[in-house]
């Protein structure tokens, strides 16, 4: 728990802590099962306030490669290691938001003006779903599997997502290769083009998310259903634990309140009472979350994943 710092001057209200976080704030996070996370909002912000030299490495480096090593290594990591010690730190955050007492709006400009806004907002969330969706997603990638730190191969994807990425914007690399969107670029741009929100209006919400999940949808099948790649994406992207993360993330439930937060957040952001029916557009996008189902029976790589980790579990 190298992570751990100031618990004894917050648990015993530390009032330099107390008078941004408010009381219940801190009390929420002391009243979490284990005291080391009574530290967390403290531990968090240190993270933040000693980043000064990371920053200046961001600013000078040129790969971006070393770029997302430097911000997983430095703030996803560590931040990571805290939430997954301390999930009862998802619930305390809701606490915070939902019964602020702290006097941060005090030190704003126009605090007065924003704080009934926030009030107003925070009123119509419905936080424990948005928290219990949260919670859900993060956790997922927690713990072990067969010994390979679920968070820490999570980041190095990312990484391998980044390298991706800059491979496609080098005009000498090999447009054939596995490891660049200019194999599918046309499937790609697709994709770009159907985020373009500028034309749609509330009535044609519906056909705007069934667009942008058909191309999403298009562009990865051709990706990772390339019998040519397949290998690739599954030695990079697919393991136990992506394998787990997927399972948790489309679940039903998970699905269920997913669907419930986009109701809440629509009717917040929107004049339309009536949210669209995008339930089959939904539906289908959770579809990709099987890789084996997806891509079927002719690529086999998965399926050898899936039966892999299956029997590591069992």
């Amino acid at each position: 728990k190298q992570w751990y710092q100031r618990r004894v001057a917050i648990t015993a209200g530390d009032p330099t802590d107390s008078v941004i976080l408010g009381c219940n704030c801190v009390n929420a996070f002391q009243e979490q099962s284990k005291i080391e996370c009574a530290a967390v909002p403290c531990t968090l912000f240190s993270i933040v306030k000693s980043s000064g030299p990371v920053l200046k490495q961001l600013v000078e480096e040129d790969s971006w490669e070393r770029l997302a090593e430097i911000v997983l290594d430095n703030f996803y990591i560590p931040v990571t290691t805290i939430l997954c010690y301390c999930p009862g730190a998802f619930s305390a955050t809701a606490t915070c938001a939902a019964d602020y007492d702290g006097q941060l709006f005090m030190f704003m400009e126009n605090g007065t003006d924003i704080e009934p806004v926030y009030r107003e907002v925070i009123d119509k969330l419905d936080l424990d779903t948005i928290t219990e969706v949260v919670e859900t997603l993060f956790t997922a990638s927690c713990g072990e599997i067969d010994g390979v730190n679920c968070y820490r191969r999570h980041a190095e994807t990312i990484v391998e997502t980044v390298r991706i990425l800059a491979n496609s914007v080098n005009t000498e690399y090999d447009p054939t290769a596995c490891d660049t969107i200019k194999r599918h670029q046309a499937l790609f741009e697709d994709y770009m083009n159907a985020w373009d929100y500028s034309t749609v209006d509330s009535t044609e919400l519906k056909k705007y998310v069934n667009r942008l999940v058909n191309a999403f949808l298009n562009m990865e099948r051709a990706n990772i259903c390339d019998e040519d790649c397949a290998e690739y994406f599954a030695d990079t992207f697919y393991g136990c634990c992506a394998k787990h993360a997927m399972e948790v993330f489309s679940s039903d439930r998970m699905q269920r309140k997913v669907m419930k937060v986009l109701k809440n957040v629509y009717k917040l952001v929107s004049n339309d009472e009536k949210f669209p029916n995008v339930n089959k557009a939904i539906k289908k996008y959770y579809s990709i979350y099987d890789f084996e189902k997806f891509c079927g029976s002719d690529i086999t790589v998965y399926k050898e994943v899936n039966d892999m980790c299956d029997a590591i579990v069992a």
